[in-house]
């Protein structure tokens, strides 16, 4: 379908070529600029399994490390929260005049 790409006024100002339109009726393959699949919709699924199987290492290893992290963050929450909690001990227990400034 090599028919040349004439201009077409449309809605709102822009510009449509009458064979794109066609092939996006017809539901025919537009590789005119290195699109994969169809006009219509359906995609070419073996760039995406290739990508797919790409990442899926890279997949593997981000889970990985948040697996590894997930429990330092808790524990430093933790200790964080253990300290708040001792601060405000120690302040109210300074509030009353026990203990000095820590």
């Amino acid at each position: 379908m090599n028919a040349p790409l004439t201009k077409v006024a449309a809605i709102g100002g822009r510009s449509v070529s009458r064979t794109r339109r066609a092939d996006f009726r017809q539901g025919e393959p537009d590789l005119r600029n290195g699109a994969p699949g169809f006009r219509r919709g359906i995609p070419d699924l073996r760039h995406t399994t290739a990508d797919l199987r790409d990442g899926v290492p890279d997949l593997r290893q981000g889970l990985a490390d948040l697996s590894r992290t997930i429990p330092e963050a808790r524990k430093k929450e933790n200790m964080s929260k253990k300290c708040s909690i001792r601060n405000k001990i120690y302040k109210s227990v300074d509030f009353f005049g026990v203990v000095e400034d820590r």
